[in-house]
């Protein structure tokens, strides 16, 4: 039970939170707000559907104004795929039909099937997305019975790996770029097979530098929170997001210029930059403009607002 204490909210963190079957990114959202205060904002960096479990990144305060940088980062997911089996929603939640397959397709051509889907590649979501169809989300006109028409769109892919296979049933590694639907690579190489296939189950592993192994339950976050529990562990500070851009320290004369809208003049080849303070606190991200002349892009620190 809790102490009655309020909680210490920072004034911008992010949590990783293991999210579990059955619930939605938006539950998961509205429980953190429930404890932090309806005062504080609150967003997630990556829907994640019910069925899947993992890597669930929930930004509070100003941390939510940094949810574009987390989109930039690399996925990792575990997945079960079943071949020989087709559904309405691309996984297996929905409305499934059975098919008769004349030949099992062997390891090796899953594996070179698999391959053509590597790379930057054309991708079409599921009908079931929250994917916005004239104003609307996908996935509301499907519940409706209405056909939906979604155009395909470029969508990297760096690495499928296959762990296990065992005809229906394949156990995939995937590694890719925000805005993979796992549930089409499912379908798309179901349909290149001829077999048909769906989603059986998906554990994100890791978005960018926070992985599965470091995250906390909702339910074991919630309780240190509410009870006696030391919290300040689980609050990242939002300087883990730039671990591997190229920063720059700025001068007390920077940030003043900063602070009244000029630019400064930074000699480097990187167009994007990191700009921290002397102290180690993130300050901005800065963006070259005219030549070596930079501004911000995003203001962070409170003395440049």
């Amino acid at each position: 039970m809790g102490t009655g204490k309020k909680l210490a909210v920072p004034d911008a963190a992010i949590l990783n939170i293991a999210k579990p079957p059955g619930c939605t990114s938006r539950d998961i959202v509205n429980r953190v707000q429930r404890v932090v205060g309806r005062g504080v904002r609150v967003g997630h960096g990556g829907t994640l559907d019910p069925m899947a479990t993992g890597v669930l990144l929930i930004a509070v305060g100003r941390a939510t104004k940094l949810m574009p940088v987390v989109h930039e980062f690399c996925k990792s997911y575990s997945a079960k795929f079943t071949l020989g089996q087709c559904s309405d929603t691309d996984d297996s939640t929905g409305l499934i039909s059975k098919n008769e397959v004349d030949e099992i397709p062997d390891l090796e051509t899953i594996d070179r099937h698999l391959r053509n889907q590597i790379g930057e590649v054309m991708q079409t979501p599921p009908a079931y997305s929250a994917v916005k169809v004239a104003g609307q989300r996908a996935y509301e006109a499907a519940r409706r019975g209405e056909k939906v028409s979604l155009k395909s769109r470029p969508v990297r892919i760096f690495e499928i790996a296959i762990v296990e296979y065992c005809y229906p049933e394949l156990i995939v590694d995937i590694r890719c770029g925000s805005g993979t639907y796992i549930r089409s690579i499912a379908r798309d190489l179901g349909d290149s097979l001829g077999t048909g296939g769906l989603m059986h189950a998906l554990a994100r592993q890791r978005i960018g530098p926070f992985t599965l192994a470091n995250s906390i339950s909702i339910d074991q976050w919630e309780n240190h929170a509410v009870g006696d529990g030391d919290v300040r562990n689980y609050w990242n500070n939002v300087r883990i997001l730039f671990d591997d851009w190229p920063q720059y320290q700025l001068s007390s004369d920077e940030i003043e210029n900063l602070r009244h809208g000029r630019r400064i003049e930074i000699e480097t080849l990187h167009h994007r930059l990191a700009a921290f303070s002397t102290g180690g606190d993130f300050v901005a991200i800065l963006i070259r403009r005219d030549g070596n002349l930079f501004k911000t892009s995003v203001n962070w620190a409170p003395l440049i607002n």
